[in-house]
């Protein structure tokens, strides 16, 4: 089972992805999240990069948001979108993925809420 968790403070972003997917399908969905991830905070202003690690079944991405509001609040916008990508994971193979999100904001998915913790 992949394991995700998401770790989101006003300032910062930090997942970590851990295991392998069981179907090739969840493996280049995942590995397509992370990467699309990676590749836009190395692309934006502003972002500085704590840690950026991704390896076959164990990748940790880490980053401080831009102190600008403007670029701020377009990192928190990509950062939310790709959380909400693993969590459309999730609701459709539960038995092969789990996503925890710790702090930041709650989402809504399908007229179901999915809180943090």
């Amino acid at each position: 089972m992949v394991e995700v968790e998401i770790r989101r403070t006003a300032s910062s972003f930090a997942m970590t992805c851990q295991n392998h997917a069981g179907t090739e399908a969840l493996c280049a969905a995942v590995s397509t999240l992370l990467f699309t991830l990676a590749g836009c905070m190395r692309n934006e202003q502003g972002v500085y990069i704590d840690a950026e690690r991704l390896e076959p079944g164990d990748a940790q991405l880490t980053y401080r948001f831009s102190r600008s509001g403007a670029l701020r609040r377009r990192q928190e916008a990509i950062c939310d979108e790709i959380a909400v990508g693993f969590l459309q994971l999730q609701a459709s193979l539960p038995r092969d993925i789990r996503v925890l999100i710790i702090g930041g904001k709650s989402f809504r998915q399908g007229g179901v809420s999915l809180e943090k913790v």
